[in-house]
């Protein structure tokens, strides 16, 4: 079977839509059993009928058509259309481990992400992110599945200075969050090499907030969508993940909350209120 082209899908990923499935369910349910099995036979996930779905899971074939509608897709035979998604889930994270030496060239990798990431900080770049942050009346970040881990802590750490963003994931519908986003919003985009903010590309040119993207594509066509680019580093490519994906979001992600804590939430006597200031004595 010819899979479709991944720019013509509706979805951006299967597997991380069953892995949202898996994670946030009870593991008595049916949605986490389809799920685990899909995700089990994920290497043939074209092949998979719904008739063998039933059988494994004990689930009626309504039940079945009910799963897909639940995760974005209309019927089976639109979810069979990511049957190359193993293969290149498997390039991706294999490749990049190969070409790092399994690890051993990962130290030298990591620095030179961190170094590219850090010169937004003395450029200015940050300051400016952790001004539109503050001034928007609502903050959402997109990102896939496999940059959004590092989000977490921004999240968290904004909410606790009174300013809550939105993170969304390929895992859910970020194309409905865009659209109901509204002037004096900001809507930041996390896409290390650009595919996945190429993805929702109509979407972002139709946002009436105001855009920001966080990469190292320098494709114009894509970047003239955004009124602000923020580029983390040198393009990386799309043969294999990179350590932007995980190390260089972790680190913008700090960035930016450290520097929106020190220009919008200062501690007062340089210690936070519940915590006892720590004497050299």
């Amino acid at each position: 079977m010819q899979s479709e082209s991944p720019f013509r899908r509706k979805n951006y990923s299967l597997g991380a839509r069953l892995l949202h499935v898996l994670n946030e369910n009870d593991i008595d349910s049916t949605s986490y059993a389809i799920a685990r099995y899909l995700l089990s036979n994920y290497d043939r996930i074209g092949e998979v009928g719904i008739e063998e779905i039933m059988q494994a899971c004990f689930v009626s074939r309504s039940g079945v058509r009910r799963f897909y509608r639940s995760i974005g897709f209309e019927n089976l035979s639109n979810a069979r259309g990511y049957a190359d998604e193993y293969a290149r889930m498997r390039r991706l994270y294999c490749g990049y481990a190969a070409d790092t030496g399994y690890g051993y060239g990962l130290a030298e990798l990591v620095a030179q992400v961190l170094a590219n990431v850090d010169q937004l900080l003395y450029d200015g770049k940050i300051d400016e992110l952790a001004q539109l942050i503050h001034d928007a009346r609502e903050v959402v970040i997109i990102a896939s599945g496999m940059s959004g881990s590092g989000l977490a802590d921004l999240q968290v750490v904004l909410g606790v200075l009174g300013k809550m963003p939105l993170v969304v994931t390929d895992s859910t519908n970020p194309e409905e969050v865009i659209d109901r986003m509204e002037e004096g919003d900001l809507l930041l985009v996390i896409s290390i090499t650009g595919f996945f903010a190429a993805h929702y590309g109509v979407h972002i040119r139709e946002c009436k907030a105001t855009t920001a993207i966080a990469t190292t594509s320098e494709e114009p066509t894509l970047l003239n969508a955004f009124d602000y680019v923020y580029h983390l580093g040198p393009y990386v490519g799309m043969r294999h993940r990179s350590p932007y994906s995980s190390y260089g979001i972790s680190f913008f992600s700090e960035l930016i909350y450290m520097r929106y804590s020190a220009l919008f939430a200062p501690w007062e006597d340089g210690a936070p209120a519940d915590e006892p200031a720590v004497s050299n004595s």
